[in-house]
């Protein structure tokens, strides 16, 4: 589970290693320093994700406060403590309300293609929640679900998050036709306002394989979670947990 954990932030690696050195570089020179920067960069979010894992959105801000600092003409040990300070900054700007209060919200687009090896009813059943026994729910973390009773088109999920505690979401389909294409509204209790569609494409290939599309839009967002679902890679992570899952078992996930 660690490790797949560390594998998902790529992205997040990427920018506080490639970053902590460029601070490196800007404050040292050329030479090792800058190299034992951009490693202790690297560490130091690992033990982020494996201890502490809600607090990882702080490589990256702290990582920009430090590479802002170091630019500027100051010693190293005042350029420090101003990283550590422009870091913070940066992250109420990021991260805070700061946006919000400025009713700034965002619209992002994200998609994702994977070949899974299975039937398109069993990779049906392994992406969307809500379609078959939790169990067989391998794109998330899903605990349990209740369909609405008024509404067949409209379940309540209950999902495990990083730091154990549940989270409720509403999942609404707009538009179904099984096994082929899907298009679902998910809305979190937790964040107002906030809606991720989703649309689903599946392709039988005819050789027991299903290629996958997949395709986030995020809107209403505030600027922090639009940079936590860039950073977090949901798509990626979500289609390779499918496709680990059917590899696991030759003959696919039971729908």
């Amino acid at each position: 589970m660690q490790v797949k954990r560390l594998a998902r932030q790529k992205r997040r690696y990427a920018v506080t290693g490639l970053g902590c050195l460029l601070a490196g570089l800007l404050g040292f020179g050329v030479g090792w320093q800058a190299l034992v920067c951009g490693f202790t960069g690297l560490a130091c979010l690992s033990l982020v994700l494996i201890l502490q894992p809600a607090l990882r959105n702080w490589a990256e801000t702290l990582t920009i406060g430090f590479v802002i600092a170091t630019a500027l003409p100051l010693t190293p040990d005042v350029a420090a403590s101003a990283g550590l300070v422009t870091g913070w900054l940066v992250h109420q700007l990021a991260y805070g309300r700061v946006a919000e209060r400025f009713g700034f919200h965002f619209r992002t687009l994200s998609e994702q293609r994977a070949t899974i090896d299975g039937p398109a009813r069993a990779v049906w059943a392994a992406i969307i929640p809500g379609e078959a026994h939790p169990e067989d729910v391998k794109s998330c973390a899903l605990v349990d679900f209740d369909r609405d009773k008024d509404d067949p088109d409209t379940c309540y999920l209950r999902l495990e998050t990083g730091d154990t505690l549940l989270e409720e979401m509403t999942l609404t389909h707009l538009e179904r036709r099984r096994y082929e294409r899907a298009r679902f509204l998910i809305e979190r209790d937790s964040d107002q306002g906030e809606q991720a569609y989703y649309t689903l494409v599946l392709e039988d290939t005819g050789e027991g394989a299903t290629h996958a599309h997949l395709a986030m839009e995020l809107s209403n967002a505030s600027l922090g979670n639009a940079l936590l679902h860039w950073f977090d890679d949901d798509l990626t992570f979500s289609l390779r947990a499918v496709q680990r899952a059917f590899r696991a078992t030759p003959q696919g996930v039971p729908a």
